[in-house]
Protein backbone atom coordinates (compact mmCIF):
# COMPACT_ATOMS: atom_id res chain seq x y z
CA UNK A 1 0.00 0.00 0.00
CA UNK A 2 2.88 2.38 0.71
CA UNK A 3 4.21 1.97 -2.84
CA UNK A 4 0.75 2.67 -4.29
CA UNK A 5 0.54 5.83 -2.16
CA UNK A 6 3.93 6.96 -3.51
CA UNK A 7 2.76 6.02 -7.02
CA UNK A 8 -0.41 8.07 -6.58
CA UNK A 9 1.72 11.09 -5.69
CA UNK A 10 3.75 10.55 -8.87
CA UNK A 11 0.53 10.22 -10.88
CA UNK A 12 -0.69 13.56 -9.46
CA UNK A 13 2.57 15.17 -10.59
CA UNK A 14 2.28 13.60 -14.07
CA UNK A 15 -1.29 14.89 -14.40
CA UNK A 16 -0.29 18.38 -13.20
CA UNK A 17 2.59 18.41 -15.70
CA UNK A 18 0.16 17.38 -18.45
CA UNK A 19 -2.21 20.23 -17.53
CA UNK A 20 0.58 22.81 -17.36
CA UNK A 21 2.46 21.83 -20.53
CA UNK A 22 -0.33 20.13 -22.51
CA UNK A 23 1.82 17.02 -22.93
CA UNK A 24 3.14 14.13 -20.88
CA UNK A 25 6.64 14.29 -19.44
CA UNK A 26 9.24 12.34 -21.41
CA UNK A 27 10.46 10.71 -18.20
CA UNK A 28 9.99 10.91 -14.44
CA UNK A 29 13.11 13.05 -14.04
CA UNK A 30 11.25 15.93 -15.73
CA UNK A 31 8.91 16.04 -12.73
CA UNK A 32 11.81 16.97 -10.44
CA UNK A 33 10.57 14.61 -7.76
CA UNK A 34 12.40 14.75 -4.47
CA UNK A 35 13.86 11.39 -3.53
CA UNK A 36 12.48 9.68 -6.62
CA UNK A 37 12.10 6.03 -5.80
CA UNK A 38 14.03 4.16 -8.49
CA UNK A 39 11.56 1.29 -8.09
CA UNK A 40 9.11 3.19 -10.30
CA UNK A 41 9.11 2.99 -14.08
CA UNK A 42 7.17 5.06 -16.58
CA UNK A 43 6.26 4.68 -20.22
CA UNK A 44 4.08 6.87 -22.41
CA UNK A 45 2.36 6.19 -25.72
CA UNK A 46 -0.20 8.20 -27.72
CA UNK A 47 -1.11 10.53 -24.84
CA UNK A 48 -1.47 7.69 -22.33
CA UNK A 49 0.98 6.28 -19.84
CA UNK A 50 1.69 3.40 -17.54
CA UNK A 51 3.52 3.68 -14.21
CA UNK A 52 4.72 0.52 -12.49
CA UNK A 53 6.81 -0.93 -9.72
CA UNK A 54 7.95 -4.43 -8.81
CA UNK A 55 6.13 -6.15 -5.96
CA UNK A 56 8.02 -9.45 -5.83
CA UNK A 57 10.38 -11.26 -8.16
CA UNK A 58 8.65 -11.42 -11.53
CA UNK A 59 5.53 -9.55 -10.33
CA UNK A 60 4.62 -5.88 -10.69
CA UNK A 61 1.79 -3.47 -10.03
CA UNK A 62 0.76 -1.23 -12.94
CA UNK A 63 -1.18 2.02 -13.14
CA UNK A 64 -2.86 2.61 -16.51
CA UNK A 65 -3.83 6.21 -17.23
CA UNK A 66 -6.53 5.17 -19.69
CA UNK A 67 -8.25 3.09 -16.98
CA UNK A 68 -7.24 5.34 -14.09
CA UNK A 69 -6.56 2.37 -11.85
CA UNK A 70 -3.85 0.04 -10.56
CA UNK A 71 -3.73 -3.55 -11.80
CA UNK A 72 -1.48 -6.61 -11.47
CA UNK A 73 -1.96 -7.49 -15.15
CA UNK A 74 0.52 -6.37 -17.76
CA UNK A 75 -1.18 -5.17 -20.95
CA UNK A 76 -0.66 -2.75 -23.76
CA UNK A 77 -2.05 0.74 -23.53
CA UNK A 78 -5.33 0.86 -25.41
CA UNK A 79 -5.63 3.24 -28.35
Amino acid sequence: EKMIDIGNDIIDKIENYKKEYNKLPSNLEQLELKNLNSSFHYEKNDGKYVLWFGTTVGESMYYYSDLKKWDYKLRRLSK
